[in-house]
């Protein structure tokens, strides 16, 4: 995979904090590497622990006021991800009510490049 590409995060289930994952992305530190970065829509790296996401291990981080664990494993030959995900009250939302004992969690998927939908909309206007 080009590691310009984008592994957008299109889709999720569970809890609705799960919506904040919609905003990133993951890229590929070297082609076939199989460790990736995190990032927001724009283009910000998301500082995670480890500092780059392994294919199908664990790493936590922290985003819009939430400390996530999550996930990720990505196959390269069909360029689809998916994890696993949940996320609690960052210190300071903790003090504005927000539970830290229960975790919001779910799943999402990712895939490179364009989503179905602009492959839909190019491949109507072809047969047009």
């Amino acid at each position: 995979m080009d590691t310009n590409s984008r592994i957008t995060i299109d889709g999720f289930t569970g809890g609705p904090e799960g919506s904040d994952l919609k905003e990133c992305y993951f890229q590929e530190t070297a082609e076939g590497s199989g460790e990736f970065l995190l990032f927001c829509q724009d283009q910000s790296q998301i500082h995670t622990h480890p500092k780059t996401i392994q294919n199908g291990v664990q790493f936590t981080f922290k985003h819009r006021n939430l400390s996530w664990t999550a996930a990720f494993v990505y196959l390269d030959t069909i360029g689809v991800g998916a994890g696993i995900w949940s996320a609690l009250p960052a210190v300071h939302a903790r003090k504005a009510g927000k539970d830290p004992e229960d975790p919001e969690s779910g799943t999402f998927q990712a895939q490179n490049g364009p989503g179905a939908g602009g492959q839909l909309e190019s491949s109507a206007s072809a047969s047009a």
